[in-house]
């Protein structure tokens, strides 16, 4: 048995070995390809137009001796966005919504750039297939078109969630679900023990999606001069072709992908390749992020934090928020000798409760003015350490709020029975059942858990109370585990002000009266043994072990704040 277990071990760490051994190699290679080719794209003074194709944009990103570099950031994209909107050179910019990806929030906070670049160049989108999220996108530009393809169409509609309720399909398997819930708004897990929705899911929701809706007809209002309310709900707008969209002045026309002047690669370059080679002032507010290492002497500084992912304090396959990793940044900062506030970008919708209040905490504790700017999501745990701050600012679209506490206990008594499986045990005093899931959750345990949870409840709200200057009868009809989109939030007094991360970081200047701060992005600093340690070694069957364990049964997050999503 020995030697089996030997053999397995060895061989997952020559595994990891070898896959480590091929992303350096695959990292240098791409490297010299990209010296190499005769093809690359050059930025040079006869460039006149811009395609803007980017995707894949990451607003929380960590720093190794891998990969040091923040190309792919928002905060790069938004950078050299502002120096394309007054670069004389470039005539012309096209928009590839096909190709674009940006969330609801970030297409809100580019538009006033592109507003400004309209006034001085050609902005143009073209795109397939458009939705209400890539229609949003194309209306970043005046003038909109479709490719002149049977492919083509939109897709525009009113909203829908789905949701499966599973506590009888779970029943077949003799798993039960306890979902014990603080707030009558919160209902993670409700699809667990129940069979239907709750009328409170169903005005929750109701209201999110007639508010998200109204936001996109309003908008197309305002860009387009057009109601399309009607022809939406009717559902005419479904998979209508660019004859009918070109019709109802949806778009401005439809082209060939030939016909598109942007196949001139002396005069055309994409936005990953562009650079402002003219010499300008910037007047737009965000500058160029750069890392604190490199700034410059005695210049004032804000400090630039992301936090983006679930709230958890084990690592996972996505970007997350830890403790940490948090801290790993705010250590940074400390060693920072001329930086006089903070900007905490925020898109999370939620998670671990603990780890939610070390967090808060954490920038509690940091002797510098705080305001934090929300992306598509601050809600639940998010909102917790959003609480941190002096000023919070949300976009349109930002979903926040979800003030409540939550808690999933499984039960597999019924599971054991099935399969006729006996389980024996040795204890000794009272308690000792308690969240074992293979034992019937008792009447006191849940009910001593309760109490916990509701100790938990009024901690968040005490945090909520304080940072927003409500007096607790007031707070709770806003809480409950309620969730609201932006605009809403705003007019309860859950957040100060409607605006971008570039106001966030205009107004914390204004406030700390400093004419021209240095912006820094702080990044998660990863050392060669935590990066071996994410991609998998050293592992051994011990590891794999620890890991079933912990994503099945004992290491779970049993009481968190909930994770809002939503479903467009």
């Amino acid at each position: 048995m020995f030697i089996v277990r030997a053999l397995i071990e060895g061989l997952l760490v020559a595994v990891i070995f070898i896959a480590l051994l091929g992303i350096l190699s695959g990292i240098v290679y791409k490297k010299l390809k990209a010296k190499s080719s005769p093809t690359k794209e050059v930025m040079t003074k006869a460039v006149r137009q811009v395609v803007i194709d980017t995707d894949d944009l990451k607003e929380d990103q960590t720093s190794s001796l891998i990969s040091r570099e923040a190309d792919d950031s928002y905060y790069t994209f938004l950078a050299k966005l502002e120096d394309l909107v007054d670069d004389p050179q470039i005539e012309r910019v096209y928009l590839n919504v096909d190709r674009m990806d940006l969330s609801l929030a970030q297409i809100e906070e580019v538009r006033p750039l592109f507003e400004e670049m309209a006034k001085h160049k050609e902005v143009l989108a073209y795109g397939t297939t458009y939705d209400q999220q890539t229609y949003q996108m194309a209306l970043l530009a005046p003038k909109i078109y479709m490719l002149d393809t049977n492919n083509a169409s939109l897709w525009l509609r009113g909203y829908a969630y789905y949701d499966l309720y599973l506590k009888d399909f779970l029943a077949k398997f003799g798993l039960k679900m306890h979902v014990l819930s603080i707030g009558d708004y919160k209902l993670a897990g409700e699809a667990y023990h129940h069979n239907q929705m709750s009328p409170a899911r169903r005005e929750s929701l109701q209201a999110l999606g007639h508010e998200s809706l109204a936001y996109f007809i309003d908008l197309l209002k305002e860009k387009r001069g057009l109601d399309i309310e009607e022809a939406l709900l009717a559902g005419d707008l479904v998979l209508a072709n660019r004859q009918q969209a070109l019709a109802l002045g949806l778009v401005d026309g439809y082209l060939g992908y030939d016909d598109l002047d942007i196949h001139d690669s002396e005069h055309t370059v994409s936005f990953d390749t562009y650079e402002c080679l003219s010499d300008k002032e910037s007047h737009l507010g965000l500058k160029p992020l750069k890392k604190w290492t490199s700034r410059s002497a005695d210049q004032d500084e804000l400090a630039l934090i992301c936090l983006s992912g679930t709230i958890q304090s084990k690592p996972g396959q996505k970007t997350h928020i830890s403790y940490e990793n948090v801290k790993n940044k705010v250590d940074q900062i400390k060693k920072m000798d001329h930086v006089r506030g903070l900007v905490i970008r925020l898109d999370s919708p939620g998670g671990e409760a603990l780890e939610a209040e070390k967090i808060y905490q954490l920038f509690k504790h940091l002797d510098l003015p705080t305001y934090v700017s929300m992306g598509d999501y601050c809600a639940s745990g998010g909102y917790y350490i959003a609480c941190a701050g002096e000023r919070l600012f949300a976009n349109r679209n930002s979903l926040t709020g979800s003030i409540g506490v939550v808690a999933m206990l499984p039960e597999f008594t019924g599971t054991i029975e099935k399969l006729d499986l006996h389980l024996e045990s040795v204890s000794k005093g009272q308690g000792t059942d308690f969240l074992n899931p293979f034992e019937p959750l008792s009447d006191e345990s849940k009910d001593r858990y309760v109490a916990s949870m509701e100790a938990v409840y009024a901690e968040f709200k005490d945090r909520v109370s304080a940072a927003r200057k409500i007096a607790a009868d007031d707070l709770e009809p806003l809480a409950g585990g309620r969730v609201y989109l932006g605009q809403q939030a705003f007019h309860k007094g859950l957040v100060d002000e409607i605006g971008s991360l570039n106001d966030c970081v205009e107004a914390l200047a204004k406030h700390l009266g400093l004419e021209d701060p240095d912006l820094v992005y702080i990044q998660e600093k990863v050392d060669s043994r935590d990066l071996l340690k994410q991609v998998g070694g050293p592992l051994t069957l011990n590891t794999v072990e620890d890991l079933l364990k912990a994503q099945l049964l004992e290491k779970n997050p049993i009481q968190f704040y909930e994770g809002v999503r939503r479903k467009i």
